[in-house]
């Protein structure tokens, strides 16, 4: 339990007359800020600056509610969380595990944000969609978690309705396609690796590019535009669905890694390179690696 003595030694500039305990779960409670009788908040939590905890929400553990945030109806805020800016936690919405949600990002309905993760600007997290796995969300309007994906060097995931990440690089789908060749490059990629993660960025933009929605329908890598998938002869090979249009090779593995994705495509250019062989070859290394994570 946090003591005065350490809340004045955190906030030098303020007074204890300043500060009280609440009575509903001893948590400190600057004179600025607002908390509800009904609300709960816990002898290590702290609400300070203009922040409201209104109705039945509970903050407790180490977590900090400040600035004109506000978290009400029956929102939980626990574990080392942080809520502040015009940030708005409510319904049943939970926040927890070293998370923060700021600006004017909005987390309702009985959405998650956990395991470290950001959600921010104009953010609004609904419905039973969860955010976590340190995930920055920077805008757009969630009524699902997300894609993400947990590659072999690193994590892919939508950070808004525009804007695909991959590792530290944060670019639109059209930067993407411009640069995509000079990063793997860059970061000595390996043609394994180039072919798994080309696979993360063309699902993405499957799902989230201006052709998204399209049932059925799949990303012709070379002209960049939606065609049928037709089935391949050689699907037998890697016991999966595999499409084959003209010399393009996609592949849809069910139930992969992350729950968040449905679906994983693999796919490779036609590049002139490779054969039919060798791209079975390097995208069924890519589905044995990716069974071997799974189990």
């Amino acid at each position: 339990m946090k003591t005065i003595k350490q809340i004045l030694t955190e906030f030098p500039d303020t007074k204890a007359k300043d500060w009280h305990q609440h009575s509903n779960g001893g948590g400190w409670v600057y004179k600025t800020a607002e908390v509800a009788e009904t609300a709960f908040v816990g002898e290590d939590a702290l609400v300070y600056g203009e922040a409201k905890v209104l109705d039945e929400a509970r903050v407790f553990d180490y977590a900090r509610v400040f600035g004109k945030a506000r978290v009400y109806g029956e929102a939980w805020v626990y574990d080392e969380v942080e809520v502040f800016g015009k940030a708005r936690v409510f319904d049943n919405a939970c926040v927890y595990d070293n998370s923060k949600v700021y600006d004017r990002a909005r987390v309702y309905g009985e959405a998650l944000v956990s395991s470290g993760a950001r959600v921010y600007g104009n953010s609004n997290i609904f419905n039973r969609t969860e955010i976590s796995d340190k995930i920055r969300v920077s805008g757009g309007d969630w009524k699902e978690s997300p894609l993400y994906i947990q590659g072999t060097l690193w994590p892919c995931y939508m950070t808004d309705n525009s804007h695909f990440v991959i590792g530290c690089e944060r670019h639109t789908f059209e930067e993407w396609r411009k640069i995509q060749s000079e990063l793997e490059t860059i970061y000595k990629m390996t043609e394994k690796q180039c072919l798994e993660y080309r696979a993360y960025l063309d699902l993405a933009e499957n799902m989230y590019g201006e052709n998204n929605g399209k049932n059925g329908k799949i990303i012709n890598n070379n002209e960049m535009e939606y065609i049928e998938p037709v089935q391949c002869v050689q699907c037998s090979k890697l016991g999966t669905d595999w499409y084959e249009i003209s010399d393009n090779l996609h592949c849809k593995i069910i139930d992969y890694i992350n729950m968040s994705v449905k679906a994983l495509q693999v796919s490779s250019q036609n590049n002139g390179v490779y054969d039919i062989e060798k791209k079975l070859e390097l995208a069924n290394d890519i589905l044995n690696s990716l069974t071997k994570k799974s189990n």
